[in-house]
């Protein structure tokens, strides 16, 4: 999951973040930015 969590931070995808919540690595929080008006 660290891996990931290091490819989330290097990505240069706009409009996609995901981060554990806290210290638990397996709860984490997502966020997905549509296009604008949608």
């Amino acid at each position: 999951l660290q891996k990931e969590l290091m490819g989330l931070m290097m990505s240069t995808d706009e409009g996609v973040s995901a981060f554990p919540e806290g210290e638990n690595f397996f709860k984490w929080i997502g966020t997905i930015t549509g296009p604008q008006g949608t």
